[in-house]
């Protein structure tokens, strides 16, 4: 997907709909590997977005909901036994932060 001489823009604006549609999604992005600097930052690029609402994505994991951008910054999806023990805590309305998202 990375060749303009293949993928050009008019074969990237049938096909991502398309793909969109047969996903049910309303956006794509392409992942691609956490930059190898130290913050780990997230390398992944938004290929279609026709509303504008960017990298925004919240994901439900062991009872935590998590929002972040996914084109800003990179999930873990480690540490499962600390994130099921914030998922028992009662905190319904309640916005917790991860001080240590992405350490490691």
């Amino acid at each position: 997907f990375a060749s303009d001489a293949v993928w050009t823009l008019a074969v990237r604006a049938q096909l991502y709909p398309a793909v969109a549609a047969a996903l049910g999604v309303t956006r794509l992005a392409r992942q691609a590997e956490v930059s190898k600097g130290p913050k780990r930052e997230s390398r992944a690029t938004m290929l279609w977005d026709p509303s504008g609402f960017g990298g925004w994505v919240e994901t439900r994991e062991l009872g935590v909901t998590y929002g972040l951008d996914v084109t800003k910054v990179m999930f873990s999806s480690g540490n499962g036994t600390e994130k099921a023990r914030m998922g028992q805590l009662p905190a319904a309305g309640e916005t917790v932060v991860d001080l240590f998202a992405g350490i490691g």
